[in-house]
């Protein structure tokens, strides 16, 4: 049996069953595997005991548990105020407790709480966002976005409970989109009127709307590749790299991924999903795999990436067996999951460099990548094959950043010379 590193937890073992105890005693040990500091695997036995005792107050055993029983517990803890922050926060005796609670559900001994059939609303956008992935083939974050508007009318304009396709008309329509892009700003006021239009295009495809409503979306106004994209300057690359150049395992972490997005552009998205098996060493070659643009696509691998990819790999990687590329730096140390894990570490780099002004994460190095290849010389084919871009318009809005070449072609003066 696992030595428990926490004699304290291992006493309050004994108020469980035998067969709980056993549990516990694996919770250590996948504290152990995952290379939680000592102090912190105390910390989470402790949490864990600290519950049991408070099962058997209640006269509870671990199968008798519910989801509302846990939701009780922790009620009963209160909450507390945060010395650095000022909110409110769990307690200690709470923190950690996810990873005991995860253990027990793995093994059957909690209470899943009743499922309540889904509303009607609730079936139509389970079909809506079927429709979205399997006929549209639209990328998760798109499908996301479509799914949060469609939820909104629905719930704003339909009802809560069944649909009212009577109360679809031009002037509804036209208040929804309205309101809801008076709440954004820039190029997110165009997002409610592209999600509502495609929902409703999907209801007319299903005949419960007639064919032409769409139209009744009003467009905002927006004057196509007007505006600049703001870019980082090489020198602000270049220092944001170096700060990562710290020594630590983080820092080796993080210059490999600041270096993939400033030199290959890639999105936030496609380096959290980077594997082991997508880099070619033998032919320094980088495998981009489908995602926004439904596109593989294969990248040269450049040298500084590389080398900055071989540290990582030699001293800064955690020893797992994950197949994805990048790593948390801490315990547990499971893959980075989502985009904004790494648009969170491009963010904390530009504090960290002292570059102030840029609200944006990942996608300034990918301008700034975009735009040092334009000012290369480099045509708008091969910009868009290295960016994935379905459409060289996308591209071409980067030309405006080229200010030297823009600066040899002179428009005249309106009227004339005076």
């Amino acid at each position: 049996m696992t030595t428990f590193t926490s004699c304290r937890a291992r006493e309050s073992a004994r108020l469980l069953t035998e067969p709980v105890t056993g549990y516990l005693d694996e919770l250590a040990a996948w504290l152990c595997e995952q290379d939680y500091a000592p102090d912190t695997r105390r910390h989470y036995l402790s949490t864990a005991a600290a519950f049991s005792r408070w099962l058997a107050e209640q006269d509870l055993t671990a199968v008798e548990v519910s989801e509302a029983a846990i939701e009780r517990y922790l009620a009963s803890l209160g909450r507390c105020s945060s010395h650095t922050t000022g909110w409110d926060r769990l307690p200690a005796q709470a923190m950690g407790l996810s990873h005991w609670l995860n253990l027990l559900r793995r093994h059957g001994m909690l209470q899943a709480p009743p499922e309540a059939p889904p509303t009607e609303i609730e079936r139509w956008l389970q079909d809506y966002a079927h429709y979205l992935e399997s006929v549209r083939g639209t990328a998760a974050t798109t499908r996301q976005k479509y799914l949060y508007f469609a939820r909104q009318f629905f719930h704003a304009v339909l009802g809560a409970d069944a649909p009212d396709w009577a109360r679809v008309d031009a002037d509804t329509i036209a208040a929804f989109v309205r309101k809801e892009a008076a709440r954004r700003r820039g190029f997110g006021r165009k997002a409610p009127a592209t999600a509502l239009r495609v929902l409703l295009r999907y209801l007319i495809a299903q005949g419960h709307l007639p064919a032409g409503i769409e139209a009744a979306i009003p467009r905002a106004r927006q004057y196509r590749l007007a505006a600049l994209p703001r870019v980082l300057s090489a020198d602000e690359v270049a220092r944001l790299i170096r700060v990562t150049a710290d020594g630590t395992p983080r820092g080796w972490r993080n210059r490999a991924i600041l270096l993939l997005l400033a030199r290959l552009g890639l999105r936030a998205h496609e380096v959290a999903r980077l594997c082991l098996d997508d880099i070619d060493w033998a032919q320094g070659k980088l495998h981009i795999r489908a995602g926004k643009s439904h596109r593989e696509r294969c990248l040269p691998l450049p040298q500084d990436v590389g080398e900055a990819l071989v540290v990582y790999l030699q001293h800064g990687r955690p020893r797992r067996p994950e197949q994805r590329l990048f790593l948390r730096a801490t315990a547990p140390f499971t893959a980075l999951q989502t985009a904004s894990a790494v648009t969170r570490i491009v963010q904390r780099t530009l504090i960290r460099a002292g570059i102030p002004g840029y609200t944006g994460g990942a996608h300034l190095l990918r301008h700034a990548a975009a735009t040092r290849m334009v000012c290369q010389g480099a045509s708008f084919k091969e910009v868009a094959d290295v960016l994935g871009h379905q459409s060289l318009t996308t591209t071409a809005l980067y030309a405006k950043l080229d200010l030297p070449a823009l600066a040899s072609i002179p428009l005249p003066w309106p009227g004339g010379a005076p």
